[in-house]
């Protein structure tokens, strides 16, 4: 772990989840609302967050799609696990650790637009702006805004390690 630093500390971490989840509070009040965590990256954010929102009228559930290879985006983005559940009329927020290119929320977007949902938001721990390649089609309610910067930890990995690690880490090139 030499060629890391620590970007953002755990303590720093959990206290913007905090305010995430009072944002998200805020605007969604007592109505129904199913949260859906992007895998595997952002198992960490979800469980931090669902654990601070006191909303009661949560539902739960799961998408996994793929477009890393290593440290490079591949471009090509993979749907490995749908959700499970009908979310015809309801709101619905994507979980997600990361965006950066703005080619993974745009897929998402698409996928859970069909479906006819109340309300579309994408809640995601870290943006890179200056890596956005295209417009994004989905709101977003942002952690931490970073540089361009190779990150790990808090649930983001390298080829599916360091992802237990409790701060957020970048590669010092």
């Amino acid at each position: 772990m030499k060629n890391f630093e620590v970007l953002i500390k755990n303590k720093d971490i959990l206290k913007r989840i905090g305010q995430l989840a009072n944002e998200i509070d805020e605007r969604y009040k007592n109505e129904e609302v199913v949260l859906v965590c992007v895998l595997k990256g952002a198992i960490l954010f979800f469980n931090e967050l669902i654990k601070k929102i006191k909303n009661k009228n949560l539902k739960l559930d799961f998408i996994q799609v793929k477009s890393y290879q290593g440290t490079t985006s591949t471009g090509v983005i993979s749907l490995i696990k749908d959700i499970n559940q009908n979310i015809e009329g309801k709101h619905v927020i994507l979980v997600e650790d990361i965006v950066d290119t703005g080619y993974t929320a745009n897929f998402l977007y698409e996928n859970i637009l069909k479906r006819n949902p109340k309300s579309i938001l994408m809640c995601s721990l870290l943006q890179k702006p200056s890596k956005l390649k295209v417009e994004l089609k989905i709101p977003l309610l942002v952690g931490f805004k970073i540089g361009d910067l190779f990150i790990v930890g808090f649930g983001l990995d390298l080829d599916e390690s360091y992802r237990t690690l409790k701060n957020i880490l970048y590669f010092k090139r």
